[in-house]
């Protein structure tokens, strides 16, 4: 037994280290294989284009791309990580993101995400920090959700649809949503139940739209939640109705071709600048203007002054012709008070802006004066205020039409100004001014007319140009003979405030509004230059030249006035 039991032993014995060797070469093989099965960490800030797990982006501006046919899996970790230190990133799959975790999760700034690929599955697409854009093309799915949403969106655009929409319950809406359609029955859905925001809808471009009924768009969004429910796409009207569950978009039939934004805007532009210079010529109108005096006094102390004026903006097609009639009273030597009346006699502007002739301008004036010769100290205070029609006509820029109104052309100025009259010697006298002037012009609002050639006639909102100017110069006047006497002035014009309304108008969709006077000349020099003739001490004529810089960009304007005056 011994020996049996011996040998069974020393059998036993012998194979011992036979099996101890088995199982260490069996565990070694299965680590080995282990080892060989498990995927290769990715390598950070670098594209994927092999099988690999737990990618993480550290760096700034980069373009990352999943490679089409490669998987990045993860287990119990995020598959992708965008660090807060990742910024101006764009991200590209075009593969397969999975995890046992959050499949992505960013917390830095991703410029542009494009999902062509699949992304799920996984607890979900985390963001905490910024994407300015992100288009689904492909599909995003989750355990949760498809995307749990913190952090700013700008701009989501969406094809995923069918039975597995885009879901972001109880997360923040992205600022600006997308449908993206290729077909009825290949379009964008989401899925929002509980979140929180607002967004603007709209259609993505390069989508292929028809008539028809795309159905559940939106899921769990109420009314608040959509900035707009309607719009248009590719020549189609669209709207967004709510079923009572869900909101269905649905497409009108084709849109009558009409005017184009692009093509309107260019035509308003056109008649922007004819209206510029019309509020040129008022301006003209209105500075000289309130400086029409008359100052030729007999026993009576009356003074009848008729004057005629031409007043042209950077060419005689501009040139606007009127008439005026002063009349003043001398209430003591060193005081007088006057009006006048303006009428213009022509039309003026281009086929585009047509100022008509309209009512005449009235101005009233006060003149004191230190002395009765007019040396030494004068104070003046001046007002003018006018209104007239204006004819406006948008020309043919490509699709735009040739929508046209009237609307009210107004203007009015006041102006205080305090001067120093000086004998140089017993010819010549200087009179250093300054003074303040405050002035505005104003278009009316005004609609154009529906018609046959218009189709989409435009409404225009209030017009206006205001302005607070100072005034710095000095008139002189020297006699040249008896009976002649050269006069005129050189001054500046600064503006010490302008504010001027936009360049609007509703009608047609997508236009925008523009700076009317974008390029303000502050500081102007005005100048003058004339002859008084004195008949006698009670009949006197006088003709002045008056050249302006105005605050329109590179407009010009020279006035001429011939004026008799009679004294009673």
């Amino acid at each position: 037994m011994k020996y049996t039991f011996g040998r069974a032993t020393a059998r036993l014995a012998s194979r011992r280290p036979v099996s101890v060797c088995a199982l260490s070469t069996l565990t070694a093989c299965l680590l080995i294989a282990r080892a060989e099965a498990a995927p290769l960490t990715c390598t950070p800030d670098a594209d994927v284009t092999v099988n690999c797990s737990a990618l993480v982006i550290n760096n700034p501006n980069q373009t990352i791309t999943v490679g089409a046919g490669v998987t990045l899996d993860t287990w119990n970790s995020m598959s992708v990580w965008f660090k807060p230190s990742a910024t101006g990133i764009t991200f590209i799959n075009n593969g397969t993101i999975s995890s046992s975790d959050e499949t992505l999760f960013n917390q830095g700034s991703i410029t542009e995400f494009v999902n062509n690929g699949t992304i799920g599955p996984g607890f979900h697409f985390y963001n905490v920090g910024t994407i300015g854009t992100l288009t689904n093309m492909g599909t995003i799915t989750g355990q949760f959700r498809s995307i749990y949403n913190t952090g700013p969106i700008h701009t989501l655009n969406n094809r995923q649809g069918g039975n597995a929409p885009l879901a972001m319950n109880q997360s923040v809406l992205p600022t600006n949503y997308n449908i993206v359609i290729l077909s009825p029955s290949d379009y964008g859905k989401l899925s929002a139940v509980s979140s929180g925001g607002s967004m603007n809808v709209g259609i993505y471009t390069g989508s292929v739209v028809a008539p028809g009924t795309y159905e559940d768009v939106f899921t769990g969004l109420d009314a608040t939640q959509l900035n707009n429910t309607s719009g248009t796409y590719g020549g189609y009207a669209w709207t967004l109705n709510f079923d009572g569950v869900n909101y269905d978009l649905v497409f009108a039939s084709a849109l009558p071709p009409g005017p184009t934004a692009v093509d309107t805007q260019s035509a308003m532009r056109v008649n922007a600048s004819g209206l510029r210079s019309a509020f040129a010529v008022q301006t003209a109108y209105l500075n000289p203007g309130m400086s029409y005096d008359c100052a030729l006094f007999d026993s009576k102390g009356v003074c009848v002054a008729a004057s005629g004026r031409s007043t042209s903006v950077q060419g005689p097609a501009d040139t606007a012709l009127s008439g005026i009639v002063t009349l003043s009273y001398r209430v003591r030597p060193t005081l007088r008070l006057g009006g006048y009346v303006e009428q213009t006699l022509n039309a003026t502007g281009d086929a585009n802006v047509r100022i008509r002739r309209g009512n005449p301008d009235v101005g009233l004036f006060a003149v004191w004066n230190a002395q009765a010769d007019g040396d030494g100290a004068q104070v003046r205070l001046a007002h003018r205020q006018g209104q007239k029609k204006v004819d406006i006509t948008r020309p043919v820029v490509a699709s735009s039409e040739p929508g046209s109104g009237t609307a009210d052309l107004s203007s009015r100025g006041t102006q205080l100004t305090f001067s120093h009259g000086v004998r140089v010697n017993d010819t010549w006298r200087i009179s250093p001014y300054v003074g303040v002037r405050a002035i505005q012009i104003e278009r009316s609002a005004y609609a154009e007319a529906a018609s046959a050639s218009v189709t989409a006639p435009l409404s225009y909102g209030e017009l206006k140009e205001r302005s607070v100017s100072v005034l710095l110069g000095s008139h002189f006047a020297g006699r040249m003979a008896p009976r002649l006497t050269l006069t005129g002035f050189l001054g500046v014009e600064h503006d010490q405030s302008r504010k001027s309304s936009d360049y609007g108008a509703l009608g047609v969709t997508a236009l925008q509004s523009f700076d009317f006077n974008d390029k303000v000349r502050k500081t102007r020099p005005v100048a003058s230059l004339g002859f008084l003739v004195d008949f006698d001490k009670t009949h006197q004529l006088s003709a002045q030249w008056v050249y302006r810089k105005e605050a329109f960009t590179s407009t010009a304007t020279n006035t001429a006035l011939v004026t008799y005056a009679v004294g009673f």
